[in-house]
């Protein structure tokens, strides 16, 4: 599989940014099997790490009424992840609606560049960041002492971060100027447009592969069928990059993010047990 691994790589890393892998075997094999084998996979491209502070490094997405997006049914704005790549694997579909959307950071900054170019400046200066609860080992403080920003470009390439709710939760504590708070609205409104953002659903047996840096991603609401067996279930890996691959970053953005230790815990690399629900 080597040289299919690597033109994954490149068209996620260096192209487009997002593939979608067709073909999964998804009723051929148990969830606990498309396990192993989406992991699999994700150790070619990358190192898996953790997602919270619980240790999935294989996490389910389903709606099991919680508080946290991944097992909730509740629509997500544009956004990225605490990681280099994020992999989501579909198992089974929702009875209705829970489309993905896709969204170019490099469109987003083109687009607020063209019409609202003072928005810049605090985006690149950015914007504190709540962890939610889920600080990284060694931090002391529920918010990052440091201004993460939305765009960063290090090297020549352009990099993003952006998680909305997790902004403005800092900023009950750390305050926004005016100009901030404008320029967090207008890069949300933008990345959602739809003259910018890209629709789907994610089949069963199709996975997408993104990169962090370059694309957002959103989701719709969705209707679920009572049954928890017949439930919309996604397989999630977040991935730091092998060494050779990895991107130059913003140092706040390095110390936020997975690909320089934030949860990272690949014990050995053995495969993770994932539930059949």
């Amino acid at each position: 599989m080597h040289d299919d691994i690597r033109r994954i790589a490149d068209e996620v890393l260096h192209k487009r940014g997002v593939i979608v892998i067709r073909g999964w075997p998804v009723e051929a094999y148990t969830p606990e099997e498309m396990g192993l084998l989406f992991w699999s996979v994700g150790k070619q491209l990358g190192v898996p790490v953790e997602q919270s502070h619980h240790g999935d490094r294989l996490n389910q997405v389903i709606d099991l009424g919680g508080r946290r997006a991944y097992n909730s049914n509740i629509p997500l704005d544009m956004h990225s992840d605490f990681s280099a790549l994020v992999g989501l694997l579909t198992i089974r579909k929702a009875k209705l609606g829970g489309h993905s959307g896709i969204a170019s950071a490099l469109a987003i900054h083109d687009k607020i560049a063209e019409t609202h170019p003072e928005y810049l400046a605090p985006l690149y200066t950015g914007y504190y960041v709540h962890w939610q609860g889920e600080e990284a080992k060694g931090e002391r403080s529920l918010i990052t002492d440091y201004p993460v920003p939305v765009f960063s470009d290090v090297e020549g390439q352009l990099s993003v971060f952006m998680v909305k709710p997790f902004v403005e939760q800092a900023a009950r504590n750390k305050e926004m100027t005016q100009l901030q708070r404008e320029a967090l609205d207008y890069f949300q409104q933008v990345a959602d447009s739809d003259e910018l953002a890209y629709k789907f659903m994610l089949e069963p047996g199709e996975a997408s592969l993104m990169s962090n840096y370059t694309v957002l991603h959103s989701r719709s609401t969705f209707e679920d069928w009572p049954e928890v067996e017949r439930r919309r279930l996604l397989l999630r890996l977040w991935l730091r990059l092998h060494h050779g691959d990895r991107r130059p970053l913003h140092p706040s953005l390095q110390r936020l993010h997975t690909h320089d230790g934030f949860y990272v815990s690949a014990r050995n690399g053995e495969a993770p047990q994932v539930s059949a629900t």
